[in-house]
């Protein structure tokens, strides 16, 4: 899946000192991070292009980026009038825009990204400040906005996150899940991620409610937990195509990218281990995907064209998942069929697998590739040496 983070410009919350020089230098200490916004305008935003990238991506389903950590609504809230991209900014809405265009002119599904709180709301800041005690925000703007997004657009998916500050207590979880699942009008099809905030939840992966609750967990930032879990379960692996950030940051140059080799590097295990894939791309101001993310997404999708048997509609494999950091398994329980995937091409041409158990009506075959491979098998036919063409 491809998710897409745009906005008035996240990192501008982060302090580091290199950052606060730079933009006290370019726009002076008294420019507000909402100062920015007039700059957000998205004029060279075009769905059907955004879905062509998508498409050549291999993607499956589209994350688009709702609400983030600041707050600002990229479709018309009414209980964010004037921190959102109809009334303010672009004056678009461009969750409809993507929406639309998703589910008429692909077959993507579509999902979407939730942030739960708010850096600069001053209700949150106020129920922070409280402790919790008082859940204001949560009543007033977080729920509203929730609901509306969800009936709006009724996405299929939705990855929540930005809940960690507050108690699951806090953000009314278990009755706003009550309501997503028995009242809303995705009721019966829509999945939901696990960051539902901090508490007392016996989890498997860490100290908050992370990897409890939801269909698919994703435990934290680029969680990925090098095996198949013990107790099966949906779980994401959501990385970049940047190497630092999930945004487009025009300071970073070519270097700053992952390579496709980089980028299966963490596809293919993940496909393995049982997860799904959601690499991020951050569009800029003015609504383009850069030519470095594209080529990225489309060098993916290539790979796919060819080796997509592999990863669609597979399982991790329950004999064995990988044999070592260049030679993972997975399994299509319909067709019968296992695949090896080799992520590093042996300097021999040959791939020594010891899992398989061979027989001689086994057949070995290299997606893309037509004649049927030789290979030998290994000792009492437990595994085989396959020779590469």
């Amino acid at each position: 899946a491809v998710a897409t983070n745009m906005g008035v410009g996240d990192r501008l919350n982060v302090k580091s000192e290199s950052l606060c020089d730079f933009h006290d230098s370019v726009y002076g200490p008294d420019f507000s991070y909402q100062d920015f916004l007039p700059m957000f305008r998205a004029e060279l935003f075009d769905a059907d292009h955004w879905a062509e990238i998508f498409i050549k991506s291999g993607a499956r389903y589209i994350v688009p980026t709702a609400k983030h950590h600041d707050g600002f609504c990229l479709w018309k809230s009414n209980v964010s009038w004037n921190w959102n991209s109809v009334d303010a900014g672009p004056n678009i809405d461009l969750i409809e825009l993507i929406a639309n265009t998703t589910r008429q002119k692909t077959n993507l599904t579509f999902a979407v990204y939730f942030s739960t709180f708010d850096w600069f709301h001053p209700l949150y800041l106020e129920d922070k400040a409280n402790g919790g005690s008082t859940q204001r925000y949560v009543d007033e703007i977080m729920w509203p906005q929730f609901k509306d997004l969800v009936e709006k657009f009724e996405p299929s998916f939705i990855r929540m996150d930005g809940s960690w500050e507050m108690s699951t207590e806090y953000w009314k979880a278990g009755a706003l899940l009550d309501w997503l699942y028995t009242e809303s009008s995705v009721k019966d099809w829509v999945v939901v991620t696990d960051s539902w905030g901090h508490g007392n939840c016996k989890d498997m992966e860490t100290a908050n409610c992370s990897c409890t609750y939801g269909d698919s967990w994703t435990c934290g930032d680029k969680f990925t937990p090098g095996r198949m879990l013990t107790h099966p379960h949906k779980w994401e692996h959501d990385t970049n195509v940047m190497k630092g950030s999930w945004g487009y940051d025009r300071s970073e140059g070519l270097d700053d990218f992952k390579s496709l080799d980089e980028i299966l590097g963490e596809l293919i295990p993940t496909i393995a281990f049982g997860g799904n894939f959601l690499i991020n791309v951050g569009p800029t101001h003015d609504g383009r995907i850069v030519p470095e993310f594209e080529n990225r997404l489309t060098q993916m999708g290539d790979w796919l064209r060819v080796n997509g048997e592999a990863i669609y509609s597979t399982r991790p494999w329950e004999k064995v998942q990988n044999e070592s950091s260049t030679l993972y398994y997975t399994t299509n329980h319909s067709s019968g069929n296992v695949y090896a995937i080799v992520t590093k091409w042996p300097n021999s041409g040959q791939v020594v697998m010891n899992a398989p158990q061979v027989s001689s009506k086994t057949q070995v075959f290299m997606l893309g590739h037509t004649q049927a491979l030789k290979w030998t098998p290994g000792n009492k036919n437990k595994g085989l040496t396959v020779e590469l063409p």
